[in-house]
């Protein structure tokens, strides 16, 4: 999970404090993730774009929460999703720390515990579920971007087109904001059909060392990707795309909203990877809490699903149940719940090897089914939603999210 834009997600800042504690799944002993915001590298390249700059802003923090790895250390930062290192961001809207979604060890079997470092940009819910923490929010820019003045249709023939979740139909749609940065840290508002989202690189982790990411709309583009999962098992970064208060806030798109108000919460995503190189996950990063707080402070819990588990790496916590399945959604899911950044967590991960690269489904639906079942992941309002990719090893080239919606009843 991020808390920012990771994860975590991935994945936000998962950890309240700014403090991690995971635990290497090889021998399940507790260890402390870092503490403390990141320290953004020295000046990178400008970012470039190809739209009017006004809705872009360059974070200088680190990322939200990051995901967890099996029998790796967890690690996280920057705006880190639910498992990274917490990473304060100096400016930007909300001025706090970002991680990846998860970065947190996978369990190397059933029941044995991983660890996880999500840090978030806020975001990104992701890798070993870890918190997320807040992204790091805009020294000034080095490089425009933003809304376009002419809107692009979605890829008619991406995966998955014509799937559809309420009002999302992927392939279908009018995307708007675009540009192409190397920047570690970067934000910019973008829309969907008219909907706002916000886009952040969200390069938080310590053994991030580049990226070019290139996005239209709700669409990111990983066109490089370079860097290694931490010591502690945190990601290197969780780009990622969210609607609602993450590690920063999105323009209004429904969120936050009192969780017993939500009748739906429906989504699409597809994505794709020609390459099939590095390590990643794909995953949504939930965030709920107190809507009537602000920042970090009113974060009380992650909820991820993963569509993607790769190998060596996994969610935070212990694995509750396996192949169980959830109403309306397809195949069989692991549960695997903890804490991260001193928060609970509950990740719904599909098995290595089983990932789905296109998909439309009412988040919802696992949310009840996780209520049902007792899992505890406290919070009254639903805060933001996030999807993107917890990095652990580059090279990445030309990985994709081709399109992503979000339809709030």
């Amino acid at each position: 999970m991020s808390l920012f834009v990771g994860a975590l997600a991935c994945s936000g800042d998962r950890s309240g404090d700014g403090q991690q504690t995971t635990t290497n799944a090889q021998d399940a002993v507790p260890s402390n993730g870092t503490t403390g915001a990141l320290v953004p590298p020295s000046p990178v390249a400008p970012a470039v774009v190809t739209s009017p700059a006004s809705a872009a802003t360059t974070a200088t923090q680190p990322p939200a929460a990051t995901s967890t790895n099996s029998g790796a250390a967890p690690s996280s930062a920057g705006s880190p999703g639910p498992s990274g290192t917490l990473v304060s961001s100096a400016g930007g809207p909300n001025a706090l720390p970002t991680m990846g979604p998860s970065s947190v060890p996978t369990p190397a079997s059933p029941g044995s515990p991983s660890t996880s470092d999500s840090a978030s940009s806020m975001g990104g819910a992701g890798g070993a579920m870890g918190p997320t923490l807040p992204a790091t929010g805009g020294a000034a820019p080095m490089g425009s971007g933003g809304m376009g003045a002419v809107p692009a249709p979605v890829q008619a023939d991406i995966e998955g087109a014509g799937m559809m979740a309420g009002k999302c139909t992927l392939g279908a749609g009018m995307q708007q904001g675009d540009g192409e940065t190397m920047e570690q840290y970067f934000g910019a508002d973008v829309t969907r059909d008219g909907k706002n989202y916000r886009m952040i690189t969200n390069g938080w982790g310590m053994n991030w060392m580049s990226h070019d990411i290139s996005w239209l709309g709700s669409s990111i583009s990983i066109n490089t990707y370079e860097g290694s999962r931490q010591s502690n098992g945190a990601p290197a970064g969780y780009p990622s795309v969210f609607c609602g208060r993450y590690s920063e806030t999105s323009l209004d798109c429904g969120l936050p909203m009192a969780l017993g108000s939500v009748t739906a919460l429906n989504t699409a995503v597809s994505w794709s990877h020609p390459m099939a190189d590095g390590t990643y996950n794909v995953a949504y990063d939930v965030w709920l809490g107190d809507g009537s707080g602000t920042g970090f402070r009113s974060l009380q819990s992650y909820f991820m699903v993963w569509l993607k588990d790769p190998a060596e790496e996994g969610p935070a916590g212990t694995l509750q149940e396996e192949g169980v399945t959830v109403p309306n959604a397809p195949g069989t899911w692991n549960i695997v719940a903890g804490m991260v950044n001193n928060l609970p967590i509950v990740n719904y991960v599909r098995a290595e090897g089983d990932e789905l690269h296109a998909i439309a489904f009412n988040i919802m639906d696992f949310i009840h089914d996780a209520q049902t079942r007792n899992l505890n992941f406290p919070g009254n309002d639903l805060l933001a939603v996030a999807i993107g990719f917890e990095i652990w090893q580059g090279p990445v080239t030309g990985l994709k999210l081709n399109d992503f919606c979000l339809d709030i009843q």
